[in-house]
């Protein structure tokens, strides 16, 4: 935080952090598992991000900034900060502040969110609606001429990747319709498309089985739209 404030000459008194393991409920499972689903939306409304990686060992596994870059979850975070952000005020920690502009590699990592590593395999499909929504996002960014990171251009590079077939079927397809559907007719009901996809037949059982598994999770698709609109915290 110091270093922060150092770096962008902010007053530290007017620094407020929020910093995931210490501001998510520990005790309580269910808690736990709701507050953790909802990091991508806190890492979208801050003004700066800092990913604290600094190199330690625990029970003889190394922990550094190579293995926060591979977990799953960092990577959700990453890619919804800098899809409403951008890559500025976006930051690595390990003993020196470090910026992450210019390092192409980092992001294109960020947005392979279902490539990364999950302690939960199951979380993947939990992730389904969460990173259709910033896909979404990326879109109308892209249409306002508001895509300044290259969003669109990183996902369309390596969509398989992106939204692999097992989880995510035709929703894509499905999502990139209505979007452009809504740019050209003007329209602003983007809290239905994860539910209308979802209610999408086919025939892909595994599609079916993301589709009931995630329906839980739309709430966060509308908290993640609303939260595009309101001016970013410090």
């Amino acid at each position: 935080a110091e270093a922060l404030c150092d770096k962008e000459g902010v007053d530290s008194d007017h620094l407020y952090c929020w910093i995931d393991y210490a501001c998510i409920p520990q005790a309580n499972a269910v808690m736990k598992a709701q507050s953790i689903a909802t990091i991508a939306l806190y890492a979208s409304v801050c003004r700066y991000f800092v990913a604290v990686c600094p190199t330690l060992q625990n029970e003889g596994d190394l922990f550094d900034v190579d293995t926060y870059q591979r977990r799953g979850w960092c990577r959700l975070e990453q890619w919804a900060r800098l899809t409403v952000g951008g890559l500025k005020a976006m930051f690595v920690y390990n003993g020196t502040l470090n910026e992450l502009a210019g390092h192409v590699e980092w992001y294109e990592d960020s947005i392979r969110v279902l490539q990364g590593n999950f302690a939960e395999p199951d979380d993947k499909l939990k992730l389904v609606p969460i990173i259709l929504a910033l896909w979404a996002s990326a879109l109308r960014s892209r249409h306002e001429n508001n895509d300044d990171v290259g969003v669109y251009e990183l996902v369309n590079f390596s969509k398989s990747e992106v939204f692999p077939k097992e989880y995510f079927g035709s929703l894509v397809t499905l999502l990139e319709d209505k979007i452009a559907g809504e740019l050209t007719s003007g329209g602003d009901d983007a809290t239905s498309v994860v539910s209308s996809s979802n209610r999408s037949r086919s025939s892909a059982s595994s599609r079916r089985h993301a589709v009931r598994r995630t329906r839980s999770d739309n709430a966060l698709f509308q908290a993640f739209k609303s939260a595009q609109g309101r001016p970013k915290q410090v």
